[in-house]
């Protein structure tokens, strides 16, 4: 489990230094907002900083290249993780077989950590759908494996599969909360002001 505080430890310090950049997004985001004629409310602000932030989160593991220090310098560090699986299933079959720590980080994990991006986009925007929402997490980690396979860092499609899986759970966790509290939900989207009538 410590190699799972340890991702949970830097995620959290990627959070805090997206967190004021994502204040400033928002505060030029609300000025465009204005001209725009579109009312933003105080929900959303603060659910869109928080996606920010674990965007942020999200990418420094598993985009943006660890870099370790040495005796002769800088470097990039590679995991050593370098086999490039394109075979549906083969990793997941491997994560329940062999359980354990590995099974969690892989087959839980990898759903667990897309999750919010379909709950997010799903609370932020009107009207996503299932679909866009799944897609759009689907997308982004096709995006995330891409980038992985000159890092030697590895590639998986079980992963994509996964992640993919998540995007659903993060959009049934918005459908219940929309269920549940359906104002909150609706104070958490922007609002187009109707134009007026002549």
């Amino acid at each position: 489990m410590r190699t799972v505080a340890n991702y949970i430890i830097s995620m959290l310090a990627a959070a805090l230094v997206a967190f004021p950049f994502a204040l400033l997004w928002r505060a030029v985001r609300r000025r465009g907002f204005i001209k725009n004629g579109t009312e933003t409310t105080k929900e959303h602000e603060i659910f869109s900083v928080l996606f920010v932030m674990f965007m942020a989160a999200l990418i420094s593991q598993t985009i943006i290249p660890k870099i370790e220090i040495t005796g002769e310098g800088l470097r990039f560090f590679q995991t050593g993780y370098n086999k490039y699986n394109l075979v549906p299933f083969r990793e997941i079959k491997l994560a329940i077989r062999q359980g354990g720590t590995f099974f969690f980080v892989n087959f839980i994990g990898n759903q667990l950590v897309f999750a919010p991006i379909a709950f997010f986009v799903s609370l932020l925007y009107n009207k996503p759908g299932f679909l866009k929402s799944v897609l759009i997490t689907t997308a982004f980690s096709t995006f995330v494996e891409v980038c992985q396979i000159p890092q030697n860092r590895g590639s998986d499609i079980d992963d994509v599969i996964l992640n993919t899986l998540g995007g659903i759970i993060g959009y049934l966790l918005y459908l219940t909360l929309n269920r549940l509290l359906p104002e909150f939900a609706a104070k958490c989207k922007v609002k187009i002001k109707p134009e007026p009538e002549i």
